[in-house]
C-alpha cells in the first residue's frame, strides 16, 4: 500500500512526532519521580499500545502479526521496549531529561565504541560509516 502525503501534511506529522518525542523524555522524568522505572516503562507502553491500536484501526492499517512473527515481535518488545525503556527511566532518576536524551539516542555509538574497546568487533571505515547512517550493514 503506497499512500503519498502532501508536503503540508508530512510537515505537520513531522512536527507532531518531534514534539511527542521531545515531550516524552520530560514526561518520563516526571513519572519516574513518582513510580519505579519498571512501572514507568509499563505505563508508557500501555498508553502507546492503546494509542497505536486506535490510530491503526481508524486508518485501516491494523495488521495482526502471524504466529511465525511472534518471536521477533516479542524480542523487540522485551529488549527494546521493556529493557531499554526501563533503563532510560532508571537513568532519568539521576539525570536531567536533556542529558538523558543525548545518552539515550547516542547508545549505538557507545555500543560501537565499547565493542571496539573490548576487541569483540573490528571497526573498519565501512562499519563506522554504516553505523552513522543506521544501515543494516552495521549489525
Amino acid at each position: 500500500m503506497n499512500q503519498s502525503l502532501s508536503p503540508a501534511r508530512a510537515a505537520a506529522l513531522f512536527i507532531v512526532v518531534v514534539l511527542a518525542w521531545g515531550i516524552n523524555w520530560s514526561v518520563t522524568k516526571s513519572l519516574v519521580e513518582v513510580v519505579p522505572p519498571l512501572w514507568t516503562a509499563s505505563i508508557r507502553s500501555w498508553v502507546a499500545l492503546i494509542a497505536l491500536l486506535v490510530i491503526l484501526r481508524a486508518s485501516g492499517n491494523l495488521i495482526i502479526p502471524r504466529i511465525a512473527d511472534v518471536p521477533v515481535v516479542l524480542s523487540v518488545a522485551l529488549l527494546h521496549m521493556t529493557f531499554f525503556s526501563t533503563l532510560v527511566a532508571a537513568g532519568l532518576r539521576y539525570l536531567p531529561a536533556s542529558k538523558g536524551v543525548v545518552l539515550g539516542y547516542t547508545t549505538p555509538l557507545w555500543v560501537a565504541l565499547a565493542a571496539g574497546a573490548a576487541r569483540t568487533e573490528r571497526l573498519g571505515a565501512l562499519k563506522l560509516v554504516a553505523s552513522r547512517r543506521g544501515s543494516p550493514a552495521s549489525a
